[in-house]
């Protein structure tokens, strides 16, 4: 009974083993952390609280998700990041298109889809066939959207005419530019 398991994803993709797995950890006091890092970065620890201010006077329209190489390899740190920031259980999700294609790996396809979660619209663009690393996120509220790129390290605040990035300095301190 390790205290703490640090995994690397996928632990499985196969169902009945998924299954066994929940019921151990259910049984063992293990806590389990999967290699997703962008929930213990600072200045995106603090997009989470301004994106929860957001929320109490507006609702999210839509999120766009564009990555690469493969779903699991790539594609499954979009999405546990919005997890984290929108504090989302993964329930509640209902695919509504689905494309894959294997395009680097015949384990791990690259998957576009559109899909419903908790009644937000988030469409999920795989780009295929490139050869450089691509993980950004749009999320849009009706006046105003905050952008994620290069890997989630850049995050633009647009509104019609306006920008304001949240930056880190070299001390790691979070400040409006």
């Amino acid at each position: 009974s390790p205290k703490l398991l640090i995994c690397e994803k996928p632990i499985s993709t196969n169902y009945e083993e998924l299954n066994i797995l929940e019921d151990l950890y259910k049984k063992n006091n293990t806590k389990i952390f999967v290699n997703y890092q962008r929930r213990f970065q600072p200045k995106l620890i603090k997009l989470k609280s301004i994106i929860k201010k957001k929320l109490e006077s507006k609702p999210i329209q839509n999120i766009v998700v564009t990555y690469q190489n493969g779903i699991h390899n790539n594609g499954s740190h979009a999405l546990d990041f919005i997890s984290f920031l929108l504090d989302m259980k993964y329930k509640n999700i209902k695919i509504v298109n689905f494309n894959k294609i294997y395009d680097i790996s015949l384990s791990d396809p690259t998957i576009s889809a559109n899909i419903i979660w908790n009644n937000i619209n988030i469409n999920l663009i795989g780009v295929t066939y490139v050869e450089f690393s691509l993980l950004n996120i749009d999320i849009y509220f009706k006046d105003e959207a905050i952008s994620l790129t290069e890997g989630c390290n850049k995050i633009e605040f647009k509104t019609p005419g306006k920008y304001k990035f949240l930056h880190q300095n070299k001390n790691q301190e979070i400040k409006k530019c």
